[in-house]
């Protein structure tokens, strides 16, 4: 049994978001609000890639269910808030699977500043994957946000779930 067997419509949108992409390519990968779900499939999707796995600080249920269902060795498990994560490196790919309404629950964050930050993060591949009625994910901002830097290339709905593709404006693949 793996985390993703628990979670079919995930493995769906997480396998579809990433479809296209060299499997055996070593990409910079950030899985942004990491947990064992979001962590095994791009450990196993991406095998030579390095994976740096952002946690909010203390997050024991997400640290113990990494550290305990993602047999991989192709990650760093790096805890800190994504609202105060300063990244000196750009990514090939970034992830946020159900990140955006689930950091707003930590630090004081904010649903803007979470977004905001998410945002920043220098990287040609951006894929955010939520729920539809999450009462702490404001679509509008998002897309208002996300087109003035980002093209989307895919976005796929599953049940009560949505995952979105982003190209950066300036990469030409």
């Amino acid at each position: 049994m793996t985390p993703l067997d628990d979670y079919p419509l995930h493995r769906q949108l997480l396998e579809a978001s990433f479809a296209g992409l060299d499997r055996h390519k070593d990409y910079r990968i950030l899985d942004a609000g990491s947990g064992r779900t979001s962590l095994f499939s791009l450990a196993s999707q991406f095998p030579i890639s390095k994976i740096q796995a952002l946690v909010y600080p203390g997050d024991k249920r997400k640290i113990f269910g990494i550290q305990k269902d993602v047999p991989f060795s192709n990650y760093e498990l790096v805890e800190c808030d994504i609202v105060r994560y300063s990244c000196k490196i750009s990514y090939d790919i970034v992830l946020a699977h159900l990140l955006l309404g689930e950091a707003t629950k930590f630090g004081n964050n904010t649903f803007e500043s979470v977004l905001k930050a998410l945002l920043e993060i220098e990287t040609r591949i951006l894929v955010i994957i939520d729920i539809y009625n999450d009462p702490d994910v404001h679509y509008g901002l998002l897309l208002k946000r996300v087109l003035e830097k980002w093209t989307i290339r895919k976005a796929i709905s599953i049940d009560r779930y949505i995952a979105i593709t982003l190209t950066s404006a300036s990469d030409s693949d």
